[in-house]
């Protein structure tokens, strides 16, 4: 697409993205990506920058993982409004959208971890979660609800259907301990049983 200098720098750019690697900019993120993207903006006489991003789909393996990007945001200036981010590893799916400068975050986001075993060997059932970043970019308050249903390490299994995260059964070894009615707490170094 065109770039423009005068008055003032402008663009209008497609780009397809080919055989990517990330680790040829960081040795920690091996990789073989390829994409599309398309972005306008520009510069004013300030220097403030004003752009729209859109990764229409960044596909292929990070440090041997499936990967797949799609995002669009905005930016004006310092600030980012991003308007949705789509990334996934197999059957896992983390999905945000929300407002980020240096001052202050807003961003809402959700998790579906179907396929957990593909990060942490041995894990397996399905996790989901839900919720907020909000504050300084120095501080953020996270929020959080999660949901799991037979998550599963090795031998700890955890299942907390309740809407409000409650922990319902734990099992160890084989051995099925239930919670009360009201919850079952386990803190670092607690014995259950």
């Amino acid at each position: 697409g065109p770039i423009w200098w005068e008055p003032l720098p402008r663009w209008q750019l497609a780009v397809d993205l080919a055989d990517i690697d990330p680790g040829k900019f960081n040795p920690d993120f091996p990789g073989h990506l390829t994409g599309s993207l398309s972005t306008t903006g520009s510069i004013d006489a300030d220097n403030a920058l004003a752009a729209g991003v859109d990764v229409h789909l960044l596909a292929g393996k990070l440090m041997g993982y499936p990967f797949e990007l799609a995002a669009q945001a905005q930016l004006q200036g310092e600030q980012v409004a991003l308007m949705q981010l789509s990334l996934s590893s197999g059957d896992n799916t983390v999905r945000a959208s929300g407002q980020l400068s240096e001052e202050a975050l807003d961003i809402a986001w959700q998790l579906l971890a179907s396929e957990p075993g593909l990060f942490v060997p041995g894990a397996s059932g399905v996790g989901e979660a839900q919720g907020t970043v909000r504050g300084a970019a120095t501080m953020p308050q996270i929020q959080a609800r999660a949901t799991a249903g037979q998550l599963t390490l090795d031998t700890l299994t955890l299942n907390f259907p309740a809407a409000n995260g409650t922990i319902k059964e734990v099992k160890l070894d084989g051995a099925i301990y239930k919670a009360s009615d009201s919850s079952l707490v386990v803190y670092p170094g607690d014995t259950i049983g």
